[in-house]
């Protein structure tokens, strides 16, 4: 079991973004296939064993079981509720504890270190997803031959470039990928894995090329308030280690240098709600929802009905979840975040998670869904930091 453990990790962190190519279906996507195989590694080592490993487990965890029984109840007032939409959050939820009860990533003695796998597989999809993009760039290869969903389908551009989008259905889901697991995991490996400072600053550029090639206004955004959180709740402790101090003032310096030249001008437009593309979409979106929301407030108005009603989810989870599924579920969720964010910055865990994992909730405000299980990922990640000797 300890090696299929080891497999299936690897699988659903290798996958986790790929959830625009390589699929069958909606339901037989990639990263489906990778985390229900995980779960049921999990499941199965239950069964052996007798017992499930709950020292990850925290008090505020039952919050997500309220969530899923306020949607059930809500269903009944809002009928036309689309249950798929519940099945997926549960789907989440239960890989979620799948990884926080699995004793074979907990306990220390069986040599499987969850944070070292993901900072390796973090530090190899950086370098494919780049890969990727470049071969598209340059047309060195065919990609619509390999990545059904390039197909007959226009790509974004930004000044000439084509935006990345990985894997991912849009750069937006890439960037979003990229500013959690993928910039924790580079941060992991240079400051406690690599051994030489060639291959750390390699990883560092390659990682901020990546961001940048996603040419995402929310990314940049979110990591930016983030570090300004992180650096109002943490530096005032002087707990930080060098070694952090030294990569945050990395990620600040690239991200001044962006924000200062030309190169980013219509991303910081975008940033501040200016008249240009997404952005001002959001805005008329979101003074729907306040329009909306005096009818809806305790019900909502059904889960996955505002692509139905109003031809598209309106650009922010947050938003979205309020008009479809009304105050109550909102706040358990936004509760949740709130707890987990304060839990991990009281612990004993590698607090510059609070840099990937910020960003991540922040982003939720302007990307409309929850379904890529990233920032619960990262609080996983985060309490087993917590167990670690770092």
């Amino acid at each position: 079991m300890r090696v299929l453990t080891y497999i299936s990790t690897i699988l659903f962190l290798f996958t986790l973004s790929w959830n625009g190519n390589f699929i069958v279906s909606d339901v037989i996507r990639p990263y489906v296939i990778t985390t229900t195989l995980f779960i049921a590694i999990s499941f199965i080592n239950i069964v052996i064993t007798g017992k499930i490993c709950n020292k990850l487990t925290r008090g505020e965890d039952i919050l997500l079981l309220y969530f899923i029984v306020a949607l059930l109840v809500l269903s009944i007032f809002a009928p036309d509720s689309n249950f798929n939409y519940i099945t997926s959050y549960v789907f989440v939820f239960v890989f979620y504890a799948s990884i926080l009860t699995n004793r074979y990533c907990i306990e220390s003695q069986y040599g499987l270190d969850i944070l070292r796998i993901n900072a390796y597989v973090a530090v190899g999809s950086i370098f494919l997803l780049l890969l990727i993009y470049f071969l598209k760039v340059y047309y060195l290869i065919d990609l619509s031959e390999i990545l059904p969903r390039l197909k007959d389908r226009q790509q974004a551009i930004y000044m000439g470039m084509p935006r990345n989008y990985g894997l991912s259905t849009e750069p937006g889901a890439l960037s979003f990928y990229v500013e959690t697991i993928l910039l924790y995991g580079a941060y992991y490996f240079i400051t406690h894995i690599s051994r030489s400072a060639m291959l750390s600053w390699l990883v560092g550029i390659f990682f901020v090329v990546l961001l940048v090639t996603t040419f995402s206004a929310g990314a940049f955004a979110s990591i930016s308030l983030s570090i300004m959180l992180y650096g109002l709740l943490i530096i005032r402790q002087r707990s930080i280690g060098i070694n952090t101090l030294f990569f945050i003032t990395f990620l600040l310096f690239i991200l001044v240098f962006f924000y200062a030249t030309n190169f980013t001008g219509d991303i910081i437009e975008k940033v501040t709600l200016g008249e240009t593309h997404s952005s001002s979409g959001r805005l008329e979106k979101w003074m729907l929802a306040l329009n909306i929301l005096p009818n809806s407030i305790l019900t909502g108005v059904g889960l996955g009905q505002t692509t139905v009603i109003y031809e598209g989810s309106f650009l922010s989870y947050f938003v979205t979840l309020i008009v479809e599924t009304g105050i109550i579920p909102t706040l358990i969720m936004l509760v949740y975040f709130l707890l987990s964010y304060v839990r991990i910055l009281s612990s004993r865990c590698d607090k510059f998670i609070l840099i990937p994992l910020g960003a991540g909730m922040i982003h939720l405000s302007v990307i409309s869904t929850i379904y890529y299980p990233y920032v619960f990922v990262l609080i996983a990640l985060a309490r087993f930091s917590s167990i670690r000797k770092l």
